[in-house]
């Protein structure tokens, strides 16, 4: 369809179509060629599409590799955008290379993330907001909590964790990502040392080496960098806990949240004595 994108903005760059435009093969920059092991590591450990017809989102969705990952894991409706049209064009391209008939469930969109409406049951943010200027990162926030159904889910990957100065992808942080998104939304789950085959490789950089283990190359600007995974669910009721697994002592179960109505809905902070809380 046409593309609903409005001016360029600070959220809304224009650079993103001239590198898709120019040629971006699978596999390259911030290409993965497949669905984010992050993603694939998250979707083994839970069931986010508990039920019929709930409906997933992926901003910056490139190729859509993510998007029909969540399809296949049980949403009725992932919804692809992506500010490129020529993306856009590569995602459907994509989809209609696939064989798998979960395709039918992803809708490829070409507009601007911070003009979307709706509500989604589930947010995947990976690589989205170290991409984006930061003086748009409030409105980032702001923004999903809006998009997010009342018992909604935001899961963001935080990548790269680094020094770098300068982007994108600009340097991320756990303590950056907790700051903007705690006004709106309460943390239920902190991944901080997920195993090395469910890290973010883009740019090709995680190749598999014949003995099964990844290596490093082509470094530049996307390179490998040590990253976390966070869950942000929209505001829960008391009742919700978090997910622990046996071998997880990097789970954070947090209090303290700004709960609607001002009631105390949060996870005690000795509810789960054994997981090391972040500390930044």
């Amino acid at each position: 369809g046409p593309a609903n994108v409005g001016m360029p903005h600070a959220g809304a760059s224009p650079r993103w179509e001239e590198i898709w435009a120019g040629g971006l093969r699978k596999g390259q920059a911030f290409d993965i060629g497949a669905p984010s092991q992050t993603l694939v590591g998250a979707l083994a450990r839970a069931k986010y599409a508990e039920h019929a017809g709930m409906r997933a989102l992926v901003p910056g969705c490139g190729r859509a590799y993510d998007a029909l990952a969540l399809a296949k894991h049980g949403f009725d409706e992932v919804v692809a955008v992506d500010l490129s049209p020529t993306a856009c064009n590569a995602a459907r391209e994509e989809l209609a290379a696939t064989s798998d008939p979960a395709t039918s469930k992803v809708s490829v969109l070409c507009a601007d993330f911070f003009e979307l409406k709706g509500r989604f049951d589930l947010i995947w943010d990976v690589t989205f907001l170290c991409a984006l200027d930061p003086s748009v990162r409030v409105q980032w926030a702001s923004q999903h909590r809006s998009l997010l159904a009342p018992r909604g889910r935001l899961l963001t990957c935080i990548f790269p964790i680094t020094d770098k100065e300068g982007g994108p992808p600009f340097a991320m942080s756990i303590p950056l990502v907790k700051a903007l998104l705690e006004p709106h939304l309460q943390c239920v789950e902190l991944r901080d040392e997920l195993p090395e085959a469910e890290q973010h490789t883009p740019g090709g950089i995680g190749l598999i080496s014949a003995s099964g283990t990844r290596t490093a190359q082509q470094r530049g600007p996307w390179q490998r960098e040590p990253w976390r995974i966070k869950c942000w669910p929209s505001l829960q009721p008391a009742q919700h806990r978090v997910r622990t697994t046996a071998s997880s002592c990097a789970i954070g179960g947090w209090s303290g949240a700004k709960v609607e109505g001002g009631g105390g809905g949060g996870v005690p902070p000795d509810a789960f004595p054994n997981c090391i809380d972040e500390q930044g």
